[in-house]
Formats: structure tokens, C-alpha cells, sequence
């Protein structure tokens, strides 16, 4: 009679704390579906490019990039890309900041995560030769 006992008491504890795990595991299966735990929306806002700083505002039809020269030498910035392209060239000297606008569509919405590739493509002053550089933006459209 004893051991009935004991079998039907860790019967009961395994059910309550099965119940218990399934409320749990349906709570965060909700939460998963309605996108409350989607990780792009914790995400800081970034723009990483090697060999420049790197500072953004995204409007809801253009971004603006504000780049400075860490590269440790002039050079000339002929294209940068990110969901659209800037090909004005730019004279840049060591430790300059220059304010680009990069237009495109189609228009951004206000409060949509932002995240796409930059590419940088510059000449060193008194060189011929081009060079690519490539790193992220990501952030929320203002």
C-alpha cells in the first residue's frame, strides 16, 4: 500500500510541474509569434566601417552619413553605397569630416529597423588606384 502511495504522490508532482512547463512553453511560444522576442529589435544603433568613424541619421527617404578620416592619409572618396549610392567625389584630408546623402527608395517607414551593408570605394591621394572599404549600418529610421 505504501509504495501505491508513493508512486501516485510522484505521479501528481510530475503532472503539476508538466502543466506548469506547458503554460511556460505556450507563453513563450506566443511571445516568439508575435514578434516580442525578436532580437533585431534590441539591436543598438551602429555603423562600423574599418578605417573611418562613422556617424548616421536615417530619414525615411535618404540617409546621411557623416564619415571622418582615420585611415591615416588623404584620400579621395569617389562612391559610397548603402541601399542607394553617393558618387560625388570628396577630398578628404587625415581627421576630416565630410556629411553624405544617400538618396533611395523605396521610402523608409518611421520606427522600421534599419540594416544594410556600406561600401566606401576611395583613392589615395596621388594614387590611381582604387579602394573598398565595407562595414554595416544598422538603426531605426527617425
Amino acid at each position: 500500500m505504501k509504495t501505491q502511495k508513493k508512486g501516485q504522490a510522484a505521479m501528481e508532482f510530475l503532472m503539476s510541474y508538466g502543466w506548469a512547463l506547458l503554460v511556460v512553453l505556450i507563453v513563450i511560444a506566443s511571445l516568439v509569434y508575435f514578434g516580442m522576442l525578436n532580437p533585431s529589435r534590441f539591436l543598438p544603433d551602429s555603423c562600423t566601417i574599418q578605417g573611418f568613424n562613422c556617424d548616421f541619421v536615417i530619414d525615411t527617404d535618404e540617409l546621411q552619413v557623416e564619415l571622418t578620416n582615420s585611415l591615416g592619409e588623404d584620400i579621395t572618396v569617389t562612391k559610397i553605397e548603402c541601399n542607394g549610392t553617393n558618387s560625388t567625389p570628396t577630398h578628404m584630408i587625415i581627421g576630416e569630416k565630410q556629411l553624405f546623402t544617400i538618396n533611395y527608395s523605396p521610402d523608409l517607414v518611421v520606427g522600421q529597423r534599419f540594416k544594410h551593408p556600406l561600401k566606401v570605394t576611395y583613392s589615395v591621394s596621388g594614387s590611381q588606384l582604387t579602394h573598398t572599404k565595407r562595414g554595416e549600418i544598422v538603426g531605426k529610421v527617425e
